[in-house]
């Protein structure tokens, strides 16, 4: 990522402003290229399969897929990383800007769960383990709101890549989103992310701040408004890490 900032700064003292003082400022994206993060060296794949679940090493980091699920139950590298099995998530917390809650709660958004028809290896070598989950996300009495084939890949340098396949039921209200859930542990605080920010930012609001690499905590990161409102989103980020104290966590790239 390359950028040019114009600062327009005050070149003498007026009433209002001290000499220096920042009035404004514009920045340009000369360069969007592809960003990646950093992982391991390039190690073999391997894997373990039973009745229930797969085991599959990348190098240090070791993952652990339930079939039944169709999820990720475990991602360790010396450490538990994952407090519960990562998730996908149709639903958001209602609050002070949701114009559509209503048509939400009729579709029962908020009870909605991922079935699972059959999880398959369907690509397996030394470089990448290839699992496709075929699943549909509903809530009870209630037709599929999502059906999806989500495709799992894991290299040898200890990524793992989630695709996600589906079709939105034709007749159902809008989601009210549609992401992966991945709750760590306490004690995973040092959040470092490459987006705009330092303050939250959303793609309806984002031109007051900068796309740069900021590093924060996710406690620091949270905002306490006095009404239910969403906070804490970064607009186009393009790399994030969450990390404890020893530098062991998760990165994400876009």
């Amino acid at each position: 990522l390359t950028t040019l900032i114009i600062r327009f700064v005050q070149n003498t003292d007026t009433e209002w402003a001290e000499k220096g003082f920042e009035v404004g400022y514009k920045q340009f994206i000369l360069s969007d290229t592809a960003v990646s993060v950093e992982t391991g060296k390039n190690d073999s794949v391997s894997y373990k399969e039973d009745r229930t679940s797969i085991t599959v090493n990348c190098g240090k980091t070791q993952y652990v897929f339930d079939k039944n699920s169709g999820k990720v139950v475990s991602i360790n590298n010396g450490k538990e990383l994952l407090n519960e099995p990562i998730s996908f998530n149709v639903n958001r917390s209602y609050h002070l800007s949701n114009g559509f809650a209503e048509e939400w709660k009729r579709a029962r958004y908020e009870h909605v769960k991922q079935k699972t028809y059959s999880s398959e290896i369907t690509e397996a070598d030394d470089s990448k383990l290839v699992i496709v989950t075929k699943t549909s996300f509903a809530a009870a009495a209630m037709p599929p709101a999502i059906r999806a084939d989500i495709i799992y890949t894991f290299t040898s340098d200890g990524k793992l890549n989630i695709a996600v396949d589906s079709k939105v039921t034709y007749n159902a209200p809008a989601l009210p989103r549609f992401g992966i859930r991945l709750v760590m542990p306490e004690g995973f605080e040092n959040v470092t992310y490459l987006g705009y920010g330092p303050v939250e930012t959303y793609a309806d609001r984002f031109a007051s701040q900068m796309i740069s690499e900021y590093s924060t905590t996710a406690t620091a990161d949270f905002e306490h408004y006095i009404k239910p409102q969403e906070c804490s989103s970064h607009y186009k980020t393009k790399t994030a890490s969450v990390r404890d104290a020893d530098g062991n966590g998760l990165s994400f790239a876009d």
